[in-house]
């Protein structure tokens, strides 16, 4: 693991980290409900093409309204087709992805072992082999689930260190956010 390892950069925050990033890029956010990252993606890294996956159930009329208010703060991006919002699970989403067509792939969804491994490994198939695979909560503890009355562990660092070793991916950044909730990129070795 330690080669892995060897060249991290640590960054401030993950808006920094979207400073190391090229701009006039492919792009693209798993996990974006109200549009908040993605809207730093554009603004920091202006791609020529961005991808906002949204692999949340829009069941509730809450959710609805946070859809809606994603495609208003996008509306000219969307309708000049430099925004796309695809909305379904996120295995499914980066399966509509042509393979090697994306240069930034940064992944927010349920931080499981399980999904997350599954993100990472389609991911790998549609980033570029010079691109980014980046992702947040990079960290061993979870979260406490209210609505299920239960703590729900963070499987992503598992997943990230088995992907970096059978895939030959570097940790290149990693983030040292105030919350906590740090992130990390990944890129082929």
């Amino acid at each position: 693991m330690e080669g892995f390892i060897a060249n991290t950069q640590l960054l401030v925050d993950r808006i920094a980290l979207l400073h190391r990033i090229p701009k006039n890029i492919v792009t693209c956010e798993i996990g974006d409900a109200r549009g908040t990252y993605s809207r730093q993606i554009m603004r920091i890294c202006q791609p020529k093409k961005h991808f906002l996956i949204n692999s949340l159930n829009f069941s509730a009329a809450s959710d609805d309204t946070d859809l809606n208010t994603v495609k208003e703060i996008f509306v000219n991006d969307i309708i000049s087709g430099r925004l796309e919002i695809i909305q379904t699970d996120s295995i499914s989403a980066l399966m509509q992805l042509s393979d090697y067509s994306v240069d930034f792939i940064y992944i927010d969804t349920d931080h499981s072992y399980e999904t997350t491994t599954k993100e990472l490994s389609i991911a790998a198939l549609k980033v570029k082999s010079d691109g980014f695979i980046a992702g947040h909560g990079y960290q061993a503890q979870g979260r406490y689930d209210f609505e299920q009355k239960q703590f729900i562990k963070y499987g992503v660092i598992e997943a990230v260190h088995e992907f970096m070793v059978n895939a030959a991916y570097d940790l290149v950044y990693l983030t040292n956010e105030p919350d906590g909730h740090l992130s990390y990129v990944l890129k082929k070795a």
